[in-house]
C-alpha cells in the first residue's frame, strides 16, 4: 500500500502555485503501481473542521482530534490485552517474553527505496532487480589483480580429525541442539531430533559422511 500525503495551497495562493502543486501530484500519483493500493490523503480544501458537506465523496469526517483519541483508545486496549496475558501466563517464561518482546516497541528497519542512477525510486519489482544488477555490475566487478599474492604451501598438515564422528559426538551435538529453534535446512525441530535420541544416533551414524561437518564436536 502506497499514500501520499497533500496539504493544499490556501486560496491566497497564485494560481501558478496551484497548477504546480496539482501537477506535482499528478505526477507523484502516476508513478505509483498500478496494482498497488494508493491513497491520497492530507488536506485538499485547505480548512478546518470535518465539515463535509458538497464534498462527501473526497472529504471524510474524521478530523485529527477524532483520530488521535481513537488511536490512544486502540493502543491503551491493546497494551491491557498484553498484560492480561502476562499475567495469566503463569510459569510459562517463553510467553512472558514474547509479551514484554512486544511491548518493548521493537520494529523493524524500513525498506531502503531503491533509485535509478538520476536519484528517481524505482517502484516495479522487476526495475529494482535490474537496478541491483547493474550496481553490482558496476560496483563489484573488478578485474583479477596484476600481482597475484605468492602464497607458499603449509610446511606440514594440520592435525584434523577426518574421520567420521563416533555416536557419542553425534548424540552430543543433538543434545547441544536449542528448543524452540530450526536445525538445519531441512526443517527438522529439534525436540523432533531429541525425542528418540538413540534412533535418531543410530540414522545418522549410518550416513555420517554425509553429516560430518556439521556434527563434530570437539572433546
Amino acid at each position: 500500500m502506497n499514500i501520499v500525503q497533500v496539504h493544499a495551497p490556501t486560496n491566497e495562493a497564485t494560481d501558478e502555485e496551484k497548477d504546480l502543486f496539482y501537477d506535482r501530484l499528478q505526477g507523484a500519483v502516476e508513478q505509483l503501481p498500478k496494482n498497488d493500493v494508493n491513497i491520497v490523503i492530507g488536506d485538499l480544501n485547505a480548512k478546518v473542521g470535518v465539515d463535509n458537506r458538497s464534498n462527501e465523496e473526497v472529504m471524510g469526517m474524521h478530523g485529527l482530534g477524532e483520530v488521535k483519541q481513537s488511536i490512544k483508545r486502540d493502543k491503551n486496549r491493546f497494551l491491557e490485552e498484553q498484560t492480561e496475558r502476562a499475567e495469566q501466563a503463569g510459569g510459562n517464561i517463553r510467553l512472558v517474553h514474547q509479551v514484554i518482546k512486544t511491548l518493548s516497541g521493537k520494529q523493524s528497519k524500513p525498506a531502503i527505496p531503491v533509485k535509478d542512477q538520476q536519484g528517481n525510486s524505482i517502484f516495479t519489482h522487476e526495475g529494482q532487480l535490474a537496478r541491483r544488477s547493474e550496481h553490482f555490475e558496476q560496483f563489484l566487478n573488478r578485474p583479477p589483480p596484476e600481482n597475484p599474492p605468492d602464497i607458499l604451501p603449509a610446511r606440514n598438515d594440520l592435525p584434523i580429525n577426518l574421520e567420521p564422528p563416533s555416536k557419542e559426538e553425534i548424540a552430543k551435538a543433538i543434545k547441544a541442539l536449542k528448543s524452540n529453534k530450526v536445525a538445519g535446512p531441512y526443517l527438522i525441530p529439534p525436540e523432533a531430533l531429541k525425542a528418540e535420541i538413540l534412533n535418531t544416533v543410530d540414522i545418522l551414524y549410518g550416513d555420517s559422511s554425509r553429516f560430518i561437518s556439521c556434527f563434530r564436536i570437539s572433546a
